[in-house]
């Protein structure tokens, strides 16, 4: 029951509103995102005071943001969807050009409207990515941005790049961009990548001090490992997102670890003697 109830809620989706009318029935529906952690989102209009990239000037913004361990699910004006991952921030510009968002932070998966004559545009840290219909995954960490295509075609180019590079992805690829320089791998399973629009984080024999990263996004407790050997140790498995109890207990069995602090901000594990 519990599992039904995860996957119903999943895939709530909160529109663009153009009416007020029904504002006792919004108002129950937010309550509801609230109470279970979905995701909330906030919208103000008004002219974006810096758009790059040649955006219309008088384009209306609209901010999507989630906090930790939430999920939303926006469908947007000219019928794209867009999934926001936990502590992300989105801007919509749209104007009669182009059809701009501003990924600020966090992970989003877009889901492009076919058929339509403006580009859609994703802006995040110094890359563009450009798309007709399709649907990709941006990531946007501290110092690098991940860019997974699922179906369609994308490019991705630095517009501060005056040599003007530009990566044409296919389906299956993944583009990592960081300081060092531009890496595109064709990886044939991208479940891993999406798994988190399900509620889901895959590890497949990943380092532990990397899957420990990955489930602390979720959760305002972090989960601190005390020892280097630990950190190098290999992991694989799926867990729920922000089931952090669930992830600790999973590693007091299957690794030589134990509890050794916990308070409401984290969780200390150390080498079990």
């Amino acid at each position: 029951m519990l599992a039904l109830r995860h996957e119903t809620l999943a895939r709530l989706v909160v529109a663009e509103p153009r009416e007020r009318s029904r504002w006792p029935a919004f108002s129950a529906a937010v309550a509801m995102l609230f109470c279970v952690g979905i995701g909330l989102f906030a919208m103000r209009d008004g002219a974006l005071p810096w758009l790059p990239w040649g955006a219309g000037a008088q384009a209306q913004s609209r901010v999507y943001e989630t906090g930790a361990g939430q999920r939303l699910e926006v469908s947007l004006s000219d019928g794209s969807h867009v999934t926001l991952n936990t502590g992300s921030r989105l801007r919509t510009a749209y104007d009669d050009r182009t059809r701009t968002v501003i990924l600020d932070r966090g992970e989003a998966l877009f889901d492009v409207a076919k058929g339509q004559t403006r580009p859609f545009k994703v802006v995040a840290g110094d890359r563009l990515v450009t798309a007709q219909g399709t649907t990709f995954d941006v990531r946007l960490d501290t110092g690098s941005i991940k860019v997974a295509l699922i179906e369609g075609q994308v490019t991705v180019a630095r517009p501060a790049d005056r040599a003007e590079r530009i990566a044409k992805l296919r389906p299956n690829d993944v583009l990592v961009a960081s300081a060092a320089g531009v890496m595109v791998t064709h990886d044939p399973n991208l479940i891993r990548l999406t798994s988190w629009t399900e509620g889901l984080i895959i590890f497949d024999n990943d380092a532990l001090a990397d899957a420990v990263r990955e489930m602390n996004r979720y959760s305002e407790q972090d989960i601190i490992l005390n020892g280097d050997d630990l950190k190098t140790r290999k992991i694989s498995g799926a867990f729920r997102t922000g089931e952090l109890e669930t992830f600790v207990e999973a590693l007091s069995m299957s690794f030589p670890v134990k509890v050794v602090e916990r308070t409401d901000s984290r969780i200390v594990l150390a080498r079990r003697q």
